[in-house]
């Protein structure tokens, strides 16, 4: 009897050890994943989501720094296949220039296998298309945004200004606002990327382009001496240091009343109305920015951001995207419209639109012609060139016309190297 009962306890405990296996087998297994991003308001809010919306058995680890720090530290990890990150903000310049090395995935198949749950044909083709890089796409998009200008409405209420419709007036209406108390204007001119950003505002404006038709650099250009001349003409009537300016100190500028208008960043509008970053909070105002004549082509430029998957990550790819679509999707990106402009139309309401005025001036700067800057792999490099030139004749140690004149030789060896003009 003891035996048979010794047998049928060993038996239960051995069916219980079976049964617990069993459960754990089915348990999914712990991952964690690691996000290397920019920082700023949309951002932030993205890499939360990434967090609180993760899978069940996902946790997501987030290391925010700023854009040049972030593109040292994962230029550097990807070059050296280093598996540190699965995730990675992407923006579409880095985007081209990491996937032309093989250090992204490719996201086609894994759009098309959730399409029916995620819905991606909500995003429109004009954010797709700088996301994709020889056909295939490499980032899921989050938000977008456009430069236009921020101005302080008591200010020009008091004055009796109107809001500059022409770059002429615009540097008039900066040398007005400028007295002892304030600059007149704002701008950001830190090489390479700030300062890259602000010669193209500029650039467009002036009916010019980095490349001429033929893909041979026009900086060098008529249009582009002008733009440049613009920005020699506002540089007295804007704060000092701004040749050490990125966004984040002309946010700072604007925010701080330092400056009574620039044309600055969609991204930064919300840190306007910030108390605890702001002290102009309800006297700011957003409108398109100025043309070189009436109705032409504005000082403006559009720009998105999203998430990629690193190709030397060791998690699987397929939980890494779905982690990354559950942060990105409509009712994400609708909670995110507080931080940043939805990329899915679905999430684009002409009541959000209404609610926010930078919104609709993001809108009004892509309907006008906002640009983004060049996608391809070279560009960074001619970008370093190219600003590297123009911040010295900026600084008075280079004539202008020979500065550009050198940046665009310097370039055209870049593009002819890489296979651009046909021999």
């Amino acid at each position: 009897m003891k035996k048979k009962l010794g047998m049928t306890m060993a038996l239960g405990v051995l069916a219980l050890l079976v049964a617990g296996q069993s459960l754990a087998a089915d348990q999914p297994k712990k991952v964690t994943l690691h996000l290397l991003s920019h920082r700023y308001a949309a951002l932030e809010f993205y890499a939360d989501a990434l967090v609180k919306e993760a899978p069940e058995n996902v946790k997501v680890e987030a290391d925010l720094t700023t854009y040049a720090d972030w593109q040292q530290k994962m230029t550097i990890n990807l070059s050296s296949h280093s598996s540190a990150f699965d995730i990675t903000y992407i923006y579409p310049t880095d985007l081209a220039q990491f996937a032309s090395k093989g250090w992204l995935m490719p996201l086609d198949d894994l759009i098309k296998k959730y399409d029916a749950e995620f819905h991606f044909s909500d995003i429109p083709d004009y954010v797709w298309e700088v996301y994709r890089y020889k056909g295939k796409i490499y980032g899921i998009p989050h938000h977008q945004w456009a430069t236009f200008l921020f101005y302080r409405k008591d200010v020009f209420k008091k004055n009796n200004i109107a809001i500059p419709q022409t770059l002429d007036e615009y540097v008039s209406t900066a040398a007005k606002l400028t007295n002892k108390n304030q600059y007149g204007a704002l701008m950001w001119l830190k090489p390479a990327d700030f300062l890259s950003n602000q010669f193209q505002i500029f650039l467009t404006a002036c009916g010019g382009w980095w490349f001429d038709k033929n893909n041979k650099p026009a900086v060098n250009s008529p249009e582009a001496m002008l733009a440049i001349e613009y920005i020699k003409k506002l540089l007295p009537y804007s704060p000092p240091g701004v040749m050490n300016f990125g966004t984040d100190e002309g946010t700072v500028a604007l925010a701080q009343g330092q400056s009574a208008m620039g044309i600055h960043w969609g991204t930064r509008a919300s840190t306007m109305d910030n108390p605890e970053q702001s002290k102009v909070v309800g006297l700011i105002g957003f409108a398109p920015s100025p043309s070189l004549k009436r109705g032409g082509n504005p000082a403006s430029m559009f720009a998105t951001a999203g998430y990629a998957i690193s190709a030397f990550s060791k998690n699987d790819p397929d939980l890494i995207f779905q982690t990354i679509a559950r942060a990105t999707d409509s009712e994400t990106q609708k909670r995110g419209a507080v931080a940043g402009m939805p990329v899915r139309l679905s999430a684009i309401t002409p009541e959000l639109l209404k609610e926010r005025p930078d919104y609709d001036a993001t809108i009004q700067a892509l309907k006008s012609g906002a640009r983004m800057r060049p996608t391809f792999p070279e560009f960074n490099e001619i970008q370093e060139i190219t600003m590297r030139y123009l911040a010295k004749a900026l600084a008075g140690q280079m004539d202008t016309q020979a500065a550009m004149d050198a940046a665009a030789k310097e370039s055209t060896v870049i593009m002819e190297h890489a296979g651009y003009y046909k021999k």
